[in-house]
Parts: structure tokens; C-alpha cells; sequence
């Protein structure tokens, strides 16, 4: 859920500057909450911290999409279709 809220936000470069209290609003999670998995989605290679929040100022946040979910035949292609095994590269031809 969490994943999905920053993704919306983001600009085309993946950066975003949202305050853990208004992602907790937004999503229905107590702060703790978002904190955790703003955490967890660091340390997974979703997110990048660019800068940690201080006092009066919020923390800024790049999204990515981590090697280890490209590698290999996972499935999911980089467009976000699923892999038919047809030689779909899920890219479209321009």
C-alpha cells in the first residue's frame, strides 16, 4: 500500500518529498507504521533515503527498482506485464 502511495507521487525521476505524517493520512498507517516499511523498502532496494529529515524539513526519497528484480525469468517484465513465455518482452515497438 505504502509502495503504491509513494509511486504516485513521484516525479518521472522517481524523487519525492512526502512527510511520514501525511503518508500515514494517506494510507490509514500510524506513523510507526510508515516508518517501518519506508525501512523496509530501502532495505530491499525499492528506495533510496537522499536525505534524511530533520527538524522543520522533510526527507527526500528516490524510487528504483532493485537489479535483483530484473535479473533472471521472474515472471514480470520491466513494463509490469506478465511473461507469456511467447518471446513477449512486455516493450513496446516504436
Amino acid at each position: 500500500m505504502l509502495g503504491l502511495a509513494l509511486a504516485g507521487m513521484a516525479d518521472p525521476e522517481g524523487l519525492l518529498h512526502p512527510g511520514v505524517a501525511y503518508l500515514a493520512r494517506l494510507t490509514g498507517l500510524s506513523t510507526r507504521s510508515v516508518q517501518r516499511h519506508l525501512r523496509a523498502l530501502a532495505d530491499s532496494g525499492w528506495l533510496d533515503v537522499e536525505s534524511h529529515g530533520h527538524r522543520g524539513s522533510r526527507a527526500a526519497y528516490r524510487l528504483r527498482i532493485p537489479a535483483w528484480a530484473v535479473k533472471g525469468d521472474s515472471g514480470v517484465t520491466l513494463s509490469g506485464s506478465a511473461h507469456t513465455g511467447k518471446g513477449d518482452s512486455g516493450v513496446a515497438k516504436g
